[in-house]
């Protein structure tokens, strides 16, 4: 998978650290939910396992219905 199709870069406002009325932007890179948890569910290892038993356990908690 490229990177391009799977991350958005976006920028959010954050409180600047000396100065307490100011705001200063910070550029973050967000993944799709879908590509991580594709790929997390394809990959057969110890590392995976812990995470898709950690992604369905975030999953359940924001009630997403999982069979």
């Amino acid at each position: 998978m490229q990177k391009e199709v799977v991350v958005s870069k976006m920028e959010i406002a954050t409180q600047h650290g000396a100065i307490k009325s100011k705001t200063q932007k910070s550029q973050v890179e967000f993944y799709s939910l879908d590509a991580i948890i594709s790929v997390g569910y394809r990959v057969n290892s110890i590392k995976a396992t812990k995470f898709r038993q950690w992604a369905t356990k975030v999953l359940r908690e924001y009630n997403f219905n999982l069979s």
